[in-house]
Formats: C-alpha cells, sequence, structure tokens
C-alpha cells in the first residue's frame, strides 16, 4: 500500500508520499498541437514547458485555473503521468488525499475523484487547503475555532475552522495575479511602456514591500508607442499604492466576512487569530502591514509556498480525520 498526497493549483501540481514528504513538482499544463483540426497532448507538466521552448507550434494549456477545473481530461492526463513517473510499479494499493479550495463544490469532487480512480487511485480522499494549514499549527485544541486566509495567485480562500471541520467559508476571485495586472497598468500609464505578466511578477518579486522606507530599485524593458524595446528604471517606493490596493482589497473582505460572524465566533477568532498563507503573504512587511488594517490577532505559515503541502504530508502521515465526507 503506497499512501500520497496530492496538491492542485492553477500553477503546480505538488505531490508527497508517506514517510518521504514532498516528492515532485510538476507545472500545472499541458503542451497541445493542432493536428488537422484535434488538439493532441504532446507532453504534460514541466516537460510540457520544454517542448514549448524548442517548438513553437506547440499551445500551453492549463487544466486549472483561477483555482476551478477547467479541463478535467487534461488533469487526468496529467496526474496519470505523474503517477507513473514518481509512484513505479503497479502491485500495490494506491491512496491518494487530495488537497483543494473550500470553494470546490460536491459535483467538481466527484467528478475529480471518477478520474483519479482512472489515474490508477485505489481510494480517494479530499481535504480542503485551509485544513492544511490547520494541521501545521500545534497549539490549538480540537475545540478551539480558528481561522486560516489562504491567499493564492487566482483567489483567496477565508476559511472558519471549528477544530478538524470547515464552521464556514468563502473563495474570492483575487489574489496575487491582480498586483501583477495593477502593475502591467502602472507601467503604461507612468512610463507609456507595455509589459507583460513575465515582466510583471519579476517587479513584483524584485520591488514588493509594505515597508515605508524600503526604496528597491531594478531596470527592465518594455514596448513603447513606436514598438521598439525601452529600458526604464522603477523602484519599490513607485508601485507600492499599486500593490497596497490589491492587498487593501483583500484584506477589506476578510474584515466584511468576520463582521458578519456570531459574536462568540468573533470572540475565538480574536482569542486564537488568523493564520494568513500563501505566496503573497511572503511580501516584505505583510505581516506588519496587516496588523494596522485587521483588529484580530494575525499570524503566518511557514516561509515559502510549503504549508499547505507540508500540511498535507502531515496529514497523510498521521491518519488525522480531516476529510471531507459526502
Amino acid at each position: 500500500m503506497v499512501e500520497i498526497g496530492l496538491k492542485l493549483g492553477s500553477n503546480e501540481i505538488v505531490l508527497t508520499r508517506k514517510g518521504q514528504g514532498i516528492i515532485a513538482r510538476e507545472s500545472c499544463v499541458v503542451a497541445l498541437k493542432i493536428i488537422g483540426f484535434l488538439p493532441i497532448i504532446k507532453a504534460v507538466g514541466n516537460k510540457a514547458i520544454e517542448l514549448s521552448k524548442n517548438d513553437k507550434n506547440v499551445v500551453l494549456y492549463s487544466p486549472i485555473q483561477a483555482g476551478k477545473i477547467t479541463n478535467i481530461k487534461y488533469l487526468s492526463n496529467l496526474l496519470k503521468k505523474m503517477f507513473s513517473q514518481y509512484i513505479v510499479g503497479n502491485s500495490f494499493r494506491l491512496i491518494v488525499t487530495v488537497s483543494v479550495p473550500s470553494g470546490y463544490d460536491i459535483e467538481t469532487l466527484i467528478l475529480l475523484e471518477k478520474e483519479l480512480y482512472q489515474a490508477g487511485a485505489n481510494k480517494v480522499k479530499f481535504v480542503q487547503n485551509a485544513l492544511c494549514a490547520r494541521a501545521c499549527i500545534s497549539n490549538l485544541s480540537d475545540d478551539d475555532i480558528s481561522m486560516v486566509v489562504d491567499i493564492g495567485k487566482y483567489i483567496t480562500d477565508i476559511v472558519v475552522l471549528n477544530g478538524k471541520k470547515i464552521f464556514s467559508g468563502r473563495t474570492y476571485e483575487i489574489g496575487g495575479e491582480d498586483i501583477n495586472k495593477n502593475i502591467v497598468d502602472f507601467v503604461f500609464d507612468n512610463f507609456g511602456l507595455k509589459i507583460d505578466n513575465y515582466v510583471a511578477e519579476k517587479l513584483k518579486i524584485e520591488l514588493s514591500t509594505l515597508y515605508k522606507y524600503d526604496n528597491n530599485s531594478i531596470s527592465f524593458y518594455g514596448i513603447n508607442k513606436d514598438g521598439k524595446l525601452q529600458k526604464a528604471n522603477m523602484t519599490s517606493s513607485s508601485i507600492q499604492l499599486t500593490l497596497k490596493n490589491t492587498i487593501d482589497d483583500i484584506l477589506s473582505l476578510i474584515d466584511l466576512y468576520i463582521s458578519n460572524m456570531p459574536d462568540e465566533t468573533k470572540k475565538q477568532i480574536k482569542r486564537n487569530g488568523i493564520l494568513f498563507v500563501g505566496g503573497v503573504t511572503n511580501i516584505s512587511g505583510f505581516l506588519e502591514y496587516a496588523k494596522e488594517k485587521i483588529s484580530y490577532p494575525i499570524f503566518t505559515g511557514e516561509i515559502g509556498e510549503n504549508v499547505i503541502a507540508n500540511g498535507l504530508d502531515k496529514i497523510v502521515k498521521s491518519g488525522a480525520n480531516f476529510y471531507i465526507d459526502w
């Protein structure tokens, strides 16, 4: 018997294995080539990225976009390849525990379960991403109510937990990609240059800070009105307002969500605090900035973007009953 954890994301798919931790990361894409009128899958995952660099006739497609499964068949093909590549042998029972956003409905879970069986799983279990983050917390009892906010690339998951169960939750379509879009607009409005998402992502990574006195600077290239490459220079302070606009929107949604909670739930959230996870929370100064905006104790998870995968791994290893029942 082999037990694995599967974290599905718009950017990548992460595999964990009981006793080994994280064993694989693959880009969540398939490489498609149109033959006749039919799109044919030529490669998946990291190999799809490599193929696209060498073959201009290949189109990359992600079967998970903005936190939603957009093509279950492509996703199934990607999972089959990953299972065959990283889970060697076919004489054992394969138990798969999948972490998913709280916004996945039962119909989506049933469809995903069916495809996982076809990909080689013998048993499938689901757990919410927020509960994986919760599994990384050791100082809360099963009766405590806690709150987890997962700010991803495309979506923000807000979940209130009662021990190992979801008390309430909501998924909003806002995340790190909105910061990129704002940076693209900012560069065009202030420099008259067009940049793509790749350059915007680089500017976000290099310059994003919520500390008032940070002022890093980098050079970048954009396309000017004559269609030519033009060099420009940008500082952290110049995009801070753009950065704050998105983060303020997210923090306002959290504040509004809590305001509609019963008073007793608010008291317990006040006592236990809010756990923030996700790539956006790694922005310099995020924790201090959020504390100024939200009147509840807050803290962040592990450094990096492994908190969900590591929490999933702990659930798989411990066998803790965090699973979704239907």
